[in-house]
């Protein structure tokens, strides 16, 4: 086999994956635009702005004259019109229009006021939906529009619809066109956006609506950085199911071994986890390092864990754990981004790992559990791997002490009786598990 050859066998075994294609609609004024740019850039992909094109074809419409009844004038302007995004030195996405950069005219009140009309002539969103589907064809883009998830990209890999109440979006839009120096009263703004609202669920046309796999968040109450860690979890939860990436098991590696020299460590019962499907490691819970010691025990499949919201925000910490498999989650809350991304990590066929008595104890005693282990279990009917860590409670700067770890067998809930009744015994079963184990090791 010559040079060549061998060459283009590789290349066939080891075809190039396709990065993750993520689709997010909304309503004016819900942040889809913010979250979306935010995303793109945690991911290090294309954004593309799919309402700004409508914009431009808007502005052309109105530097020409044209009127906006006219729909084959606009048709030919939408074909004709050379559109590109740039991205900047400051990590702000720029739209040129035959060249020339209309990032700022394309926000003004006279293009906000027309582009739903432009967007609702038929020939103008065909033309600019095979612009659209060409790029998103190829993966790594975050798309935002009103028909993303419905008509442009139907195959995402992830649909998000945000949206806000129209209080809300008018004072957003009414701080965004102040702070540009335009002179707008709140009532001129939220009469547009109901105007545009109306216009924009009712068109005929790729009408503005959540696609019946998307995943809603109401942005009203929540800052952009959280519709952020939502999103990005839940992206972290699509990811399809690959074997342990490099950075995963460089990490593992280097911290089993520091793990083997300072701590002793041991695991018993490693052959215990199943080789594949679903699992949740169910684990007691005792110091920060505890999510380290499950990795290390059963290093041969990755753990995805919850993490605390806040540990994301720290620059380096932050996006080292996300690429680890990490996903946040809103402590002290209803979090239903983070358990549907759960779901997601199970329903994927990977690795959970969850310390169901919901916070740390020193104590050297087993508390009762809290029922989302079991919700997650007989949603995803996943198998349940319980896990004891011993030593890890005795940790402090000063001292070592060794750490082992004993996994039991795993086991599937069975189902039986009411929702209520399921949950409450699917707890006892697994809170029994954890105290035969316990106990066994004590």
């Amino acid at each position: 086999m010559t040079r060549e050859q061998r060459e283009k066998t590789k290349t066939k075994r080891k075809p190039e994956r396709r990065k993750i294609a993520i689709a997010i609609d909304g309503p004016a004024g819900s942040g889809k635009s913010t979250v979306a740019k935010r995303v793109a850039e945690e991911l290090g992909i294309l954004y593309l702005d799919t309402g700004a094109m409508y914009r431009a074809v808007t502005l052309k419409a109105l530097r020409n004259g044209v009127s906006m009844d006219n729909q084959e004038a606009l048709t030919r302007l939408a074909a004709q019109v050379a559109l590109d995004f740039q991205r900047m030195p400051d990590g702000s996405y720029h739209l040129l229009m035959d060249g020339e950069d209309v990032s700022e005219e394309i926000r003004t009140l006279a293009v906000s006021q027309n582009v739903s009309l432009v967007a609702a002539v038929p020939g103008v969103r065909a033309e600019l939906v095979k612009q659209q589907q060409a790029i998103g064809a190829r993966g790594g883009v975050v798309m935002d529009g009103r028909d993303i998830g419905t008509v442009v990209l139907p195959h995402a890999d992830l649909k998000i619809f945000l949206t806000a109440s129209l209080e809300e979006r008018t004072r957003r839009r009414w701080l965004e066109l102040t702070a540009k120096g335009l002179n707008v009263t709140a009532e001129e703004i939220k009469a547009d956006l109901t105007r545009r609202d109306a216009i924009d669920s009712g068109r005929e046309v790729a009408p503005l609506r959540p696609a019946a796999d998307s995943v809603t968040i109401d942005t009203s109450n929540l800052r952009i950085e959280e519709v952020v860690e939502r999103v990005m979890a839940l992206a972290a939860a699509r990811k399809t199911l690959d074997p342990p990436g490099l950075l995963y098991k460089i990490c593992g590696t280097i911290l089993y071994i520091c793990l083997k020299l300072f701590y002793r460590f041991s695991v018993e019962g490693a052959e215990h986890l199943p080789a594949t499907g679903p699992v949740i490691v169910a684990c007691n819970h005792c110091s920060l390092l505890d999510p380290i010691v499950v990795g290390c025990s059963i290093l041969q499949r990755p753990v995805s864990f919850m993490a605390k919201e806040e540990l994301f925000r720290i620059p380096l910490l932050g996006p080292i754990i996300r690429k680890l498999g990490a996903f946040p989650v809103r402590r002290g809350k209803g979090d239903r981004a983070a358990i549907r991304a759960a779901v997601e990590v199970l329903k994927e066929g990977k690795v959970l790992g969850i310390f169901p008595e919901g916070t740390r104890y020193k104590d050297n005693k087993l508390h009762p559990l809290r029922h989302g282990i079991t919700l997650l279990a007989m949603e995803t009917n996943a198998r349940i791997l319980p896990m004891i860590i011993r030593g890890t409670q005795q940790l402090n700067f000063f001292r070592f002490p060794k750490i082992k770890v004993y996994i039991g067998e795993a086991f599937q809930l069975v189902p039986g009786g009411t929702k209520k009744e399921m949950i409450t015994e699917g707890t006892t079963v697994i809170y029994s598990r954890l105290l035969q184990l316990w106990e066994k090791t004590n």
